[in-house]
């Protein structure tokens, strides 16, 4: 399995991980929140029982004050006490229908708190209809303590129970958050690992990519050297031999000539390998331009240039600092043949008869900047060309990977 595949199987690996996280934080929210209504539900409960106890005891006490002193206020009091029970008892009901346990214990709390309210009611009646005796009142009383002991109990079972719900319900909670938390602790180092180990596979693919790359820059760099070594020996053949034999074919020529004057086939001969003989010069110092071992990159840009421009009229303004001097031989090679298929596809394609050529030198490196005046290339061309999506000639391929040993500082 290549470094890449496991790159790729890393990544998605953490990306489903962090995917668990998000669902599983979701989950814990929602049984949070749930748990959280449970425990709000309890204390409601707990609530709702508490002041039923409470308007009881204030029940009792604004009866026993009406019994004792007769006050009109305080019969109005117990009543509006009386009414605020019986609508507890009904909330209380209301809450605990979802448990049957605790609805049961509603219905005996019903049953205890009326049977409470009608003992306090008889004591009421009589009252205020003038029956009451101390032998009745003691008898009420006996009565309503036993219906308060009544009461009590299911209010404290009821109480109890509640307790008991709400210690579950907390453990529960406290269960679910600890299992939670361990679980993205869990997928959290797992995630934090697997980005780790990505990390790393990505750097060695990134490493081993720059050294293709180096092993591809060095590569181009030799067979452009090997290349140059070829263009060069076949300039010196061009140069050294098929040179020298039209030489002599025109000396040949020449002595023939002078012993038939005149004749015009012979004077035609003479000029084409005049012709000839040019053509070979030009071909050969095209090959490899002596100007560029002897005196540099500058000199050989120029007599190239001036060359181009007597050939076709192309005009070519050359903008070179003072601080190039000499570069290494690489360099030199890479940036002539650059310089040489950009002229050239600026006089085939650009439609212009105009180019500048700029070289500067810094600390960073030198810099190659050659500028036509022609027609240019549409925005679709000229962004696959730049993203190198597609074909894009001989000529452009060339100069990219001419450039790639050029790119270097020195």
């Amino acid at each position: 399995m290549t470094p890449h595949v496991k790159a790729r199987i890393a990544f998605r690996s953490a990306a489903l991980l962090l995917l668990l996280i998000g669902v599983l934080g979701a989950v814990t929210l929602i049984r949070l929140r749930i748990n959280q209504n449970w425990l709000i539900h309890s204390s409601n409960v707990e609530r709702a029982l508490l002041e039923v106890n409470f308007n009881g005891t204030r029940a009792a006490q604004f009866r026993s004050s009406y019994t004792t002193l007769g006050n009109p206020i305080d019969l109005e009091q117990y009543q509006a006490a009386k009414a605020r029970i019986l609508e507890g008892v009904q909330t209380i009901q209301q809450v605990t229908r979802d448990n049957p346990i605790q609805h049961a214990n509603a219905a005996d709390l019903e049953t205890a708190v009326r049977r409470r309210i009608q003992i306090m009611d008889d004591a009421v009646a009589l009252k205020r209809d003038g029956r009451s005796t101390p032998e009745r009142e003691a008898s009420m009383n006996r009565d309503l303590v036993a219906a308060l002991g009544a009461n009590n109990d299911v209010v404290e079972r009821m109480a109890a129970e509640e307790q008991d719900l709400l210690a579950e319900r907390i453990g529960r909670t406290r269960r679910v958050f600890l299992f939670t938390a361990m679980v993205l602790a869990l997928a959290f180092s797992g995630c934090l690992g697997l980005f780790f180990l990505y990390s790393r596979l990505l750097h060695a693919e990134l490493r081993a990519r720059r050294l293709a790359e180096v092993s591809l820059r060095e590569l181009t760099a030799r067979v452009l050297q090997i290349q140059d070594d070829e263009r060069r020996r076949v300039s010196r053949e061009l140069h050294d031999s098929i040179g020298q034999y039209l030489a002599a074919v025109k000396i040949s020529l020449s002595m023939l000539f002078e012993t038939m004057p005149g004749n015009a086939a012979l004077a035609d001969a003479i000029d084409l390998v005049d012709k000839a003989t040019a053509e070979t010069r030009t071909i050969s110092y095209l090959l490899h331009p002596p100007l560029l071992d002897e005196v540099g990159l500058p000199s050989a840009v120029r007599w190239y240039v001036e060359g181009v421009a007597r050939r076709s009229g192309f005009q070519v303004e050359m903008d070179f600092a003072a601080s190039v001097g000499r570069l290494p031989r690489p360099v030199e090679i890479a940036l002539f043949r650059v310089i040489q298929e950009a002229l050239t596809n600026i006089h085939r394609h650009a439609e212009t008869d105009r180019a500048v050529i700029k070289i500067e030198r810094s600390q960073d490196g030198i810099s190659l900047r050659i500028r036509d005046f022609g027609k240019g290339m549409s925005p679709p061309e000229l962004e696959r060309i730049r993203e190198n999506s597609g074909p894009t000639g001989v000529g452009l391929a060339g100069m990219r990977e001419t450039h790639r040993p050029a790119r270097r500082s020195f």
